[in-house]
């Protein structure tokens, strides 16, 4: 996915962003035939942590190729499992720039 459609997706993701709330928790993961992972865990939506999430989004939302999402799958339930928060409104972002195999 290049373009309009990628940049789409990134609005989106960033649109969801926008709609957190401080109790919300949150993690973003990019992937294609690798993953980013905005976080190594889940983090509350904090105002400054929000910023920053928005920042990341904006630098690595690109399309780079490859699909693989087995690997961000499991990053997903890894951090809900070891997370020392509660996940109870925590919201696990996934974008990818391809299609899904």
């Amino acid at each position: 996915m290049y373009g309009k459609p990628m940049e789409d997706a990134c609005q989106a993701l960033l649109f969801g962003l926008s709609s957190l709330q401080p109790e919300d928790s949150f993690n973003i993961i990019v992937f294609d035939h690798a993953q980013l992972t905005f976080s190594s865990q889940l983090v509350h939506a904090t105002a400054p942590i929000l910023g920053h999430a928005q920042e990341w989004v904006t630098t690595n939302c690109e399309a780079r190729g490859g699909t693989d999402i087995l690997a961000p799958l499991q990053a997903v339930s890894c951090l809900r499992h070891h997370s020392l928060i509660s996940i109870n409104n925590s919201y696990p972002f996934l974008l990818s720039a391809g299609c899904l195999s």
